[in-house]
């Protein structure tokens, strides 16, 4: 089987294979932080992505990146539906809620 790879042009350590990322939106819970390189990479090629922008975010709260909130905001912005960033505040997801919350409240 040959592996596909999603992945900036020239930029080598910022890839990430297709069997990957279908995990991930799979099992959203799994993102590690050595997922998090390839997602913004994602993120930024492709900003309508927004399956990108939630992954990104589970795994910026789960490695407890400082600017998760900024994150969070970004996320709620590129996503056609807000109560969809509200849906991974509950659980598995349930550490996300809090911040999920002021983010509803503020962009609705």
């Amino acid at each position: 089987m040959t592996r596909s790879k999603v992945a900036m042009p020239g930029v080598q350590q910022k890839t990430m294979e297709r069997e990957r990322l279908s995990q991930l939106l799979d099992e959203p819970g799994g993102v590690g932080r050595e997922d998090l390189a390839g997602l913004r990479a994602l993120t930024e090629r492709y900003p309508w992505f927004s399956g990108a922008h939630l992954l990104l975010a589970v795994g910026e709260h789960a490695s407890g990146d400082v600017l998760f909130d900024d994150r969070l905001r970004t996320t709620a912005a590129n996503v056609p539906s807000r109560a969809v960033v509200y849906d991974f505040s509950l659980p598995p997801w349930g550490a996300l809620k809090a911040s999920a919350e002021s983010v509803y409240r503020v962009a609705a």
